[in-house]
């Protein structure tokens, strides 16, 4: 990709950092402006974030033996980590072992007794088993394709995180927007597979490529139907209103063409038939009954991802272990992902990617500080440094990797451009930010001990001898970004690392088809958006600026939904 491209997603990489997003631009790289590198820093310490393009994504290497087993009851709740994990035998009976491969020798992935205690049923065609973005987008999708629709859903409405949706190379949409010039698909594509080490599912990703288009410019139009404000950067969508309120508007549109939605009925059995195939879901109510929702052409798993489950983090995802979860409600405990491998299903080889976004605490409600992304001084709560600052925001949270923690503390002098006062001296104000007129009084103020707050004093004596030199010869950061911490009062601000989004799941062929062991389609079932997999396989989801998990989320939605209406 030329660096026109490139550059053409630095903006808005920059307008939507500040968004608690599912795809939004965290992965921004901080740029200086008006500043030159050299021993004194940055000219007046001025920190300018910028979004830069980062195209990382993978998908299916290796595949994994999943248990094949006819469907069963019961939601898949996460347990505490490590509970119930076996070990297998290698075959040679010598050395014990636990990966992802061995799941048929763990309890935890048997299916559970198939229920027979049915208390209703309904017939349809086509039947959607989650409401987030993906789900709503192939309810409607189909209903509009004249198929009668069922929805389970196991949250109360409609819900769905997210702002950025990709919109590759769409005439109407590249016309209204600032930049108005196409991409080079072939470039972007070449580039994208290199960066992911060829570890993607290069049909499934070649059919995105096909269908995005179609599908962002449909939910383009739905969303100027209902209303809902946009912008765009020329090759992505951001609904200003959320992923949330978009799909709440396309299942109100999709339940006026006849589509009916289960709320606080989630699915939590797969029906099949002698043969294995997929013909219906049944859900639990409220009340403890079930409901069996009969499909004549195909169940859609939609139901996100599992960053509520413990048991398939440590197997798929372990690196995000010790990362809390931000769904609202707990509700991604990887249910799509149990019933599918309940029913022979293969997941995509390990390691998932992660999608984890900074917050100012557990319970910020979506709370962020303009200035997260910034290469401030990080240091943990012994008062030590541990990163490259100035590192993408993607991969920050690794570096929490060696903390006891899984956040950061920002740190910075009175000098040091921080944005707005008003919004800092507010975060000071609800304690997710804390200031001393020295630097023992900020380690007072941020609750440390006397032993944290005298290293504390040590790391900023060391680092501000390394701005000096011009020289990061401890964790590398650049010149440009090396700006001393020498005038009170200081300043820190918490940033908590939560998982936004784990994107892998159920292996896939072109056609959405969940795949068995053998890679052969389960006839009758379907999964989209992150109960999906094989477009995503890193350690990290980089592509932020094109929004393409939500991208890729509503773009197969639709598709598969559409396509099963006219089979």
């Amino acid at each position: 990709m030329d660096n026109r491209a490139r550059n053409d997603f630095d903006a808005i990489g920059a307008e939507i950092g500040g968004h608690g997003t599912t795809a939004g631009g965290d992965n921004a790289r901080p740029l200086p402006s008006g500043a030159k590198a050299g021993p004194d820093g940055l000219s007046r310490r001025r920190f300018l974030q910028a979004g830069s393009l980062a195209l990382a994504m993978a998908g299916v290497g290796s595949l994994m033996a999943c248990a094949p087993a006819k469907a069963a009851d019961g939601e898949s709740a996460p347990e505490e980590e490590g509970a119930g994990v076996a070990e297998a035998s290698t075959g040679s009976g010598e050395i014990p072992v636990v990966t992802p491969q061995t799941i048929t020798d763990d309890p935890y992935f048997a299916a559970p007794p198939a229920i027979t205690d049915v208390a209703e049923t309904a017939d349809y065609d086509v039947v959607v088993v989650g409401a987030g973005i993906s789900g709503c987008c192939a309810a409607l999708a189909a209903a509009e394709n004249g198929a009668r629709v069922g929805v389970l859903s196991k949250t109360p409405s409609p819900y769905s995180q997210g702002i950025l949706f990709a919109a590759i190379n769409v005439p109407e949409i590249l016309a209204e927007s600032d930049r108005p010039e196409p991409v080079d698909v072939e470039a972007l594509k070449a580039e994208y597979l290199e960066l992911s080490s060829y570890n993607v599912n290069i049909p499934l990703f070649s059919r995105f490529f096909e269908v995005n288009p179609e599908a962002a410019l449909w939910l383009y139009r739905e969303a100027e139907e209902a209303g809902l404000m946009s912008r765009s950067n020329g090759q992505a969508v951001m609904y200003l209103d959320q992923a949330g309120v978009l799909s709440q508007n396309l299942a109100t549109k999709a339940e006026g063409l006849g589509a009916t939605f289960y709320h606080g009925t989630p699915g939590v059995q797969l029906v099949q038939d002698g043969g294995g195939a997929v013909t219906g879901v049944v859900g639990q109510k409220d009340d403890g009954s079930y409901i069996q929702l009969n499909a004549a052409k195909g169940v859609v798993l939609a139901t996100g991802c599992y960053g509520a489950n413990a048991q398939l983090k440590a197997r798929w995802c372990p690196q995000t272990i010790h990362f809390d979860n931000y769904q609202a409600g707990d509700n991604n405990t990887g249910d799509g992902h149990m019933m599918g491998i309940w029913a022979g299903a293969c997941m995509q080889q390990w390691p998932h990617a992660k999608k984890v976004d900074p917050h100012l605490s557990v319970t910020d409600g979506g709370l962020r500080w303009n200035n997260w992304n910034d290469p401030y001084l990080a240091v943990n709560d012994r008062g030590e440094r541990f990163m490259k600052e100035d590192c993408l925001g993607t991969y920050r949270p690794n570096g929490t990797y060696y903390c006891p923690e899984s956040h950061v503390n920002l740190v910075f002098d009175s000098e040091t451009e921080h944005g707005d006062q008003a919004e800092l001296d507010n975060l000071i104000d609800l304690g997710f930010a804390f200031k001393g007129a020295t630097l023992e009084e900020l380690g007072t103020a941020i609750g440390w001990d006397a032993s944290a707050t005298a290293t504390f004093a040590q790391t900023v004596a060391r680092y501000n001898d390394l701005c000096a030199s011009g020289d990061d010869v401890d964790f590398y950061k650049d010149a440009p970004y090396l700006i001393p911490i020498q005038t009170g009062p200081f300043y820190a601000v918490r940033i908590e690392y939560m998982i936004g989004a784990l994107l892998g799941g159920l292996c896939v062929n072109e056609q959405c088809q969940v795949l068995d062991i053998g890679q052969v389609p389960i006839e009758g079932l379907y999964a989209v958006g992150n109960t999906m997999g094989g477009l995503q396989g890193s350690t990290d989801y980089q592509w932020h600026d094109y929004g393409f998990s939500l991208g890729a989320a509503s773009t197969f939605g639709y598709w598969v939904g559409k396509t099963l209406a006219s089979s």
